[in-house]
């Protein structure tokens, strides 16, 4: 099974998504991931 790492930007979001107390599945959405690798 072959995946990529989260980019700088990406984690960046991640922090600024769940300051805001989005859900997981709405950050997901707007890095376009899937919720688990969140």
């Amino acid at each position: 099974m072959s995946y990529t790492e989260l980019s700088i930007e990406e984690r960046a979001t991640i922090q600024v998504g769940q300051y805001k107390k989005l859900s997981q599945r709405e950050i997901a959405r707007l890095l376009e991931r899937s919720p688990s690798t969140i």
